[in-house]
């Protein structure tokens, strides 16, 4: 199938990612310009991803929602495919997204399921059915909300059945190093939005999680590992709480 020239572009952030960036760019080659904003990488990112593509900026790192609107900023492309760097294309998801774009109907994007692998084993549960919206008119979306960013778009959205697989983490190492991250962003958010720390939700919300995932998800499907991602999210969340805890106790010094 021949398209335009920049009918399709695919913008990806990174931050340190020489491990799993090229495996992505691989698997994305099909697209008409590929997009990459790196946030000052310490290792190898960037040289890799120049065998790839030219369309390579560096922005600092400052929240997910600012680093993926730069990118679609420099995107050239009618559609926009939104994709990490430890995410991968499959040829039947890139067969239905062609397809797709030729003939949308009345829709200005689309949800496109997940697969999701972690220490390179499958989570078909514990992490619940997720559809993410990953393709788009360029001129019809922006991204919001600092952490777990989401497309705002305006207008009518549909649904692809192929999947994209999404490898989280190789190693217990980098997934706790990522949810540190996340932890931290996502209780300035909420700090910056009013909320205060809470003793009751310290202590109730994390066993909250680890029912929803493992019970009512039905992550013990997953055999141990659906045991451990449960105890491990839980965790991420009273790490959240006591963020929360030391930005408040942070904002009470301030005012002495």
């Amino acid at each position: 199938m021949c398209l335009a020239m920049h009918r399709l572009s695919a913008i990806i952030i990174t931050k340190d990612e020489e491990k799993t960036i090229e495996r992505c760019l691989q698997s994305i080659l099909w697209t008409d310009e590929i997009i990459v904003v790196d946030s000052y990488s310490s290792d190898n990112t960037v040289e890799i991803c120049r065998s790839y593509t030219s369309h390579i900026y560096q922005r600092p790192f400052d929240n997910f929602q600012n680093q993926r609107n730069y990118a679609l900023e420099k995107a050239t492309g009618e559609w926009i495919l939104s994709i990490d760097a430890d995410e991968i294309v499959g040829p039947a998801l890139q067969e239905e997204i062609l397809r797709t774009i030729e003939d949308p109907g009345p829709h200005v994007g689309f949800y496109i399921p997940m697969e999701s692998f972690l220490f390179n084993q499958p989570v078909r549960y514990t992490w619940g059915q997720n559809y993410l919206l990953r393709l788009f008119k360029r001129e019809k979306a922006r991204f919001s909300s600092p952490i777990h960013e989401k497309v705002k778009i305006d207008g009518s959205v549909g649904y692809l059945r192929t999947p994209f697989q999404h490898y989280n983490s190789d190693t217990l190492e980098q997934f706790i190093a990522k949810n540190n991250l996340y932890t931290t962003l996502e209780a300035r958010k909420k700090f910056e939005g009013g909320e205060r720390f809470s003793p009751l939700k310290a202590f109730f919300s994390p066993l909250r999680i680890f029912v929803f995932r493992y019970f009512r998800l039905k992550g013990y499907r997953d055999g141990s590992l659906g045991l451990f991602l449960s105890a491990l999210l839980a965790v991420f969340n009273l790490l959240l709480h006591m963020k929360m805890w030391e930005l408040s106790h942070s904002d009470k010094k301030s005012w002495r």
